[in-house]
């Protein structure tokens, strides 16, 4: 048992390679463990008066990101836990609504080249190394959140799921729509690919969509 943090742990990720674990708490701090001996080898202290609920390692294991109710995103270097770059929306966070559970929206691309962060009706990019604003994207209706993002297993397209009850599917070489499929009951809460790549799952309430990706 890790019992390191003193409050509650409210996001964890694993390192690709499995040699890390980061864990991020209500205590506002987030820690870093060798998963050989299990011993927290760096404690870092965000400085804002926020939990951490989203942390994810950069596919390299060079960075580590994380973010929660504020409007910043923390880049942290993995191995030594220090702080490298605090990104902020180009987006106006006045008019940017967090998702429905109030958490901080992001992801890595699959060749860790870039960023993709849920902001005020679409996703802003990212370049990773030089952490400079790609593009936004405008993807979604007014004033609605988006709840989740999913990359595909082979890195292609990236999928997000919207309180305007949709799902769409885009491209990572272009950033361009590739697909809308829309729910018309209910806001899409998660989405995740299969495996293989060929679908993609948008999760809403009770019930759960499967779709095919078209190419």
């Amino acid at each position: 048992t890790l019992d390191d943090h003193k409050s509650s742990v409210c996001s964890l990720a694993f390192s690709s390679d499995s040699c890390h674990l980061a864990t991020g708490s209500f205590d506002k701090t987030v820690k870093l463990w060798h998963t050989k001996t299990w011993k927290c080898h760096q404690t870092i202290n965000t400085g804002f008066s926020c939990s951490i609920f989203h942390l994810e390692f950069s596919p390299d294991g060079n960075y580590l990101a994380g973010s929660g109710t504020h409007e910043c995103m923390w880049i942290w270097l993995a191995q030594t836990g220090e702080c490298i770059k605090v990104l902020k929306r180009k987006s106006d966070v006045n008019d940017y609504k967090n998702s429905s559970d109030d958490k901080d929206v992001f992801a890595f691309t699959k060749d860790g080249k870039h960023i993709i962060r849920a902001a005020y009706n679409g996703v802003e990019i990212t370049h990773v190394g030089t952490w400079d604003h790609v593009k936004t994207l405008t993807c979604h209706d007014n004033n609605k959140c988006i709840n989740d993002i999913a990359i595909s297993p082979d890195g292609k397209y990236f999928a997000t799921g919207s309180s305007d009850k949709s799902t769409k599917l885009w491209s990572t070489s272009t950033w361009e729509l590739e697909q809308t499929c829309r729910q018309y009951y209910q806001n899409i809460k998660s989405v995740s690919f299969s495996p293989d790549g060929k679908r993609f799952v948008s999760r809403y309430g009770t019930g759960m969509d499967i779709w095919a990706v078209s190419k």
